[in-house]
Parts: structure tokens; sequence; C-alpha cells
């Protein structure tokens, strides 16, 4: 996997949502998938995406990247982002290991693809609505949950904030770490099993403390200059001793090839055969 390459982490980030998990649901009549379905299945093209890639990428990295063996992928991030500034946090506080980070992370992808797609609030709260006669609904993620803790009543509350604030906004939260989980969440579940958020006459039910913490111990032990270095030495020894040690790439001394090449075409031209027959195909 190479992270120069960011289109698969956007398909990722695509097929991986809840808006296009739908769409995928209503073309199936059986439990088989073919290509030909995939093929009828829309995807995303808004130019939107292209302004916040990186973030995207980000996310997706951290849901997925979760381990040393991926470490020059996450150095190849400085080369396809020149304004990536992940070099600020310690390495390995950007793994999402924890129910708490994971959650937060596939929320704010869900709301964003959402957007992207042209959904309206209403559109997505009657996507994930609690319904459990509807044998292709998202009703049963999460199900042995509260409400207020499962994937989708969060999702919803990403989204309404999104909504609020606008898709560049709502990336650039926190210094770029984007969206968190909310202290509390107000809200109502109609009789169509539509959560509605409302903000005065209902009890707030507490979500973040119980979701635990965002990270793990250790992944906060070094400094953020100690956890790139090994971040570093992690990918020189799966990548051998050419790895580059700013990018991570694998310097193949490219100069010395590229001259090598020319030099070969120079002497293979001077070589022609005395007889040359031209054969060509009518």
């Amino acid at each position: 996997m190479n992270c120069s390459n960011s289109n698969l982490f956007l398909l990722s980030c695509l097929l991986n949502s809840f808006s296009y998990d739908y769409i995928l649901r209503t073309k199936l009549g059986a439990t088989s998938l073919n290509y030909y379905i995939l093929n009828e299945t829309p995807l995303s093209r808004n130019v939107i995406i292209d302004c916040i890639s990186e973030r995207i990428t980000n996310y997706v990295l951290s849901l997925n990247c979760i381990a040393r063996i991926f470490s020059p992928d996450w150095l190849h991030i400085d080369k396809a982002y020149q304004s990536n500034d992940i070099n600020k946090r310690n390495w390995k506080s950007f793994w999402a290991i924890t129910r708490h980070e994971r959650i937060r992370l596939r929320c704010i992808l869900d709301a964003i693809v959402a957007e992207l797609y042209g959904l309206d609030f209403d559109d997505l709260a009657w996507i994930l609505r609690h319904d459990p006669s509807d044998p292709k609904g998202f009703w049963r993620m999460d199900k042995d949950e509260p409400f207020e803790l499962r994937h989708t009543t969060l999702t919803l509350a990403a989204f309404r904030d999104l909504k609020e604030m606008g898709i560049d906004a709502f990336c650039g939260l926190n210094n770029g770490e984007g969206w968190m989980i909310p202290e509390t969440l107000s809200f109502n579940v109609n009789q169509n099993g539509i959560v509605e958020f409302v903000s005065n006459g209902v009890e707030p039910l507490p979500v973040l403390n119980r979701l635990g913490a965002r990270f793990l111990p250790w992944q906060m032990e070094s400094s953020v200059e100690d956890s790139w270095e090994e971040c570093r030495i992690h990918a020189r020894n799966i990548c051998g001793p050419t790895m580059k040690r700013d990018h991570g790439e694998n310097k193949r001394d490219e100069d010395k090839d590229q001259a090598g090449q020319s030099e070969n075409k120079k002497r293979s031209s001077k070589k022609k055969p005395e007889n040359m027959t031209l054969i060509m195909e009518v």
C-alpha cells in the first residue's frame, strides 16, 4: 500500500460509509454481490473532495494503518501532501485503537461522505432510522447499546454539526483533529425510529465519559520527535538501508539508472545491423 496514491484512501472512505452502503443495499436482491452490481453504484465525484482529501487520507490512515508495519506509508504522507502537519503530533497518537477514537473518526468520515453525496440531515436520519421491520436497515448497528452510544446516532450528531458550520470548518475543528464526541446528547426517537435532536425539554444523556479514553497510555509516552524517529527506523528496517530519511522513500539512485539507460540507448543506436528488414502487418 502506498499512501502517495490518495485515491485508494478516498475510495476506502466512500465504500465504507453509510451513504454508499445504503445505495448498495437497495440494489441487492439476494445475499451475493457481483461486480456488475458494484459497477452500477455511484461514487461521489464532488469537487469538494479535492479540498479535503488530505484530511480524509489522515482519517483513513488512522483507522487502518495502526501498526509499525505501516511506518513507510505514514512517512509517504509528507510527499503526497506537502502541507501536511502530522509531524506536530506523536506518531502513535494517530493510531485509532480505542473504541472512542475509532467511532469518532468513523462518524467524521460518514458525515463527510453524506455531505459529498448531497444529503440533507433528514435524508441521513431516514437512512439511519431504527426500524427492525426493514431487513436492509442499519438498526442492527450497535443494537445492544443505548441509542446515545450507537454509531448511527453519533454519525447524525456529527452530520448535524457539519451542516451548521460547513465542511471546511468541520474538518478544521480542534486544530485539524476534527469533530469530537460531545459530552452529552439530547434527542427523541419518534414513532418511525428517526432520531430527532432537541435543545430543551429532554434530559441530556452522558456520552463522552462512557466511551472511555481516546488513547492508551503507551500511545502518548514518547515525544513528538522521538516517535517520528522511531517511525523512520521501522521504515528503514522494513524497506532496507536504502530508505531515505526524510520521506521514507526507497532511493534507487534514479540519476544513475537514467544515465545508464541513456548510454545503453546510444550504444544500441550505433550498432545497427548491416542488413535490416522492415516487416509491416497489413
